[in-house]
């Protein structure tokens, strides 16, 4: 099977965008070209050789999927003109950052039923576009960013047993609750409001890749309530895994078909404790199978303490499964400015990312201001670059820098040292 091209500025290809003037690597993967059934003995006797020789061959080359650079994220509990604000100051600062995450909650821009108010969400995504920076796209659907109408529209309201309350006016109003995920009205109203945005994002040539939610509770990950207390209230609610799973499955389903040429990004976590930690890899799987040239998969808990990721993970592990074949992005577990023991070393962290294929690395927005984060893990994805996870770990037992098991304290009284 051929590699993976890579294709600048392509007008062509599921990964494409209008042109413009970013000069972004666009990855292309190969067509499956059925083989000659006369040939298929031969493939498989050659399989079967080089598998009990040592191996099937190694995946694509690391190079075939592009590094694209570092991002930093808005802050998703902020009206989004003071986003804007804050992220043009943060960009002034450190022309280093390749792109924006932007964060927000669904209650921001559908306010109430029949009012979509995009003139802030225009802005920000232009204002970031003008710096000639990559926009990713991540609207909130659950928890404290949920709109309080749907609710009055019939929507079934999970009450949160065991969840801090956050501060925010609609946190306030509607303490700890979310929408059941797979009600229909709730289903109805969320893919509604989409479906309003979709226009307005496709429009924008800045807009690389767009966030997949619908199954949410708190943020974008997949975390969802899931105390003792918790499970009871679900079941009751008629949950089950399959039911999980089918939700997740029409969520990227529909992003797909809205959203048809922008990538797409799964942040995959656990959901429901560790008892149903397979059902992230399920998710991942169904989303690498069925869109394999769009998808990126999203892990927010990167960090350089020590040798942490495997394929084993129940959290990141398909990162490491789908090395080569599937990007993999990242947001840091911390801040290196003020977390840095929790954060760890740049080159753990660069060797643990190495193990999967990165696409890019995202900074806490607090670290975004400063170059010099940045301008190490550019200098350390240069040093890494074209090496296996093997030599890179090699080279960094021979430095001193390696660190097998989490042997620092980052974390007392409660507190992050």
């Amino acid at each position: 099977m051929a590699g993976i091209q890579i294709i600048m500025n392509s007008s062509q290809g599921a990964w494409s965008r209008s042109s413009n003037s970013l000069n972004v690597p666009i990855v292309k993967f190969p067509s499956r070209r059925r083989v000659p059934s006369l040939l298929r003995p031969r493939l498989l006797a050659a399989f079967l050789c080089a598998f009990l020789v040592g191996g099937v061959g190694p995946a694509a080359a690391e190079s075939d999927i592009p590094f694209l650079g570092v991002f930093t994220h808005t802050e998703a509990d902020k009206p989004l003109a003071d986003q804007r604000k804050q992220i043009e100051t943060v960009l002034e600062a450190n022309p280093l950052l390749k792109g924006v995450s932007i964060k927000f909650g669904w209650r921001l821009i559908n306010p109430q039923k029949e009012v979509f108010e995009m003139d802030d969400l225009q802005g920000l995504i232009r204002s970031i576009d003008s710096r000639k920076k990559l926009v990713n796209f991540h609207m909130f659907p659950g928890g404290d960013h949920t709109p309080g109408w749907i609710y009055e529209a019939g929507v079934r309201r999970f009450h949160v047993k065991d969840a801090p309350v956050k501060a925010t006016p609609e946190a306030k109003t509607n303490p700890a609750t979310t929408p059941v995920p797979w009600d229909e009205t709730y289903m109805r109203s969320w893919e509604t409001c989409l479906k309003r945005v979709a226009p307005v994002i496709n429009a924008e040539s800045s807009l690389y890749a767009v966030g997949i939610y619908g199954h949410n509770y708190k943020g974008g990950e997949m975390h969802m309530p899931k105390g003792k207390a918790d499970m009871e209230e679900w079941k009751n609610l008629g949950w089950s895994e399959e039911v999980v799973l089918d939700n997740w499955k029409h969520w990227i389903d529909c992003y797909a078909a809205l959203f048809p040429r922008k990538k797409l990004i799964l942040v995959i976590s656990n959901l429901y404790g560790s008892a149903t930690s397979s059902l992230t890899g399920k998710i991942a799987d169904y989303a690498a199978a069925k869109y394999p040239d769009r998808i990126i998969l999203q892990n927010m808990q990167l960090h350089g303490r020590y040798d942490y990721l495997k394929s084993q993970d129940s959290q990141a592990g398909a990162q490491v499964r789908y090395r080569g074949r599937i990007p993999s992005s990242w947001e840091t577990v911390g801040s290196y400015y003020e977390q840095p023991l929790r954060q760890g070393s740049v080159e753990m962290m660069m060797f643990n990312a190495f193990k999967a294929s990165p696409h890019f690395i995202q900074l806490w927005n607090r670290d975004s201001s400063n170059p010099e984060f940045t301008r190490r893990i550019l200098e350390v994805y240069d040093e890494f670059k074209g090496q296996s996870p093997d030599e890179i770990k090699s080279r960094l037992v021979k430095e001193g820098k390696y660190h097998d098991r989490n042997t620092t304290e980052f974390m007392k009284d409660g507190k992050y040292l």
